[in-house]
């Protein structure tokens, strides 16, 4: 099992970055990694996603989320060939009027066991990145917004 768990400041409203979070399949837009996303089913605040990334490989797999607006998306794996188990959440906390602390923890579990060095990439090198690039998503965004009122 690979555990892995991350806060960055964003500077942004809890709103702008929960939409984002939310806006699945724009994800590809901005996270190189992620090659591909389908929302398979949409109701009230809660979504199944089918998600395509590369990381060493192509992984397909499918996801449910519980989306609690401008306060957290919990996720939990329904299907996949090479994951075990894959749950977690994004947790936001306000902190003032336009800044949120925004957390990522994600559980994930091989069906068999996988090397220390590839766990520690993924966890120390890709996850940082791919909060630093929801960060400039949230706050480039925010920027132009701001500036075209």
């Amino acid at each position: 099992m690979a555990k892995a768990q991350q806060s960055i400041i964003v500077s942004t409203a809890p709103k702008r970055i929960f939409d984002i979070i939310t806006d699945y399949e724009r994800y590809p837009e901005f996270l190189p990694d992620v090659k591909a996303v389908r929302v398979l089913s949409r109701r009230k605040a809660q979504a199944d996603v089918e998600m395509e990334v590369d990381v060493l490989r192509r992984i397909r797999y499918s996801i449910s989320l519980i989306e609690r607006p401008y306060a957290s998306v919990e996720w939990t794996l329904k299907e996949s060939s090479v994951f075990k188990t894959n749950s977690g959440g994004w947790y936001l906390e306000p902190l003032g009027r336009s800044k949120t602390e925004v957390t990522y923890v994600a559980d994930i579990g091989f069906p068999l066991p996988i090397p220390k060095s590839l766990s520690n990439m993924i966890l120390q090198v890709r996850l940082p990145k791919m909060l630093e690039l929801f960060k400039q998503r949230a706050e480039t965004d925010h920027a132009k917004v701001a500036s075209a009122r």
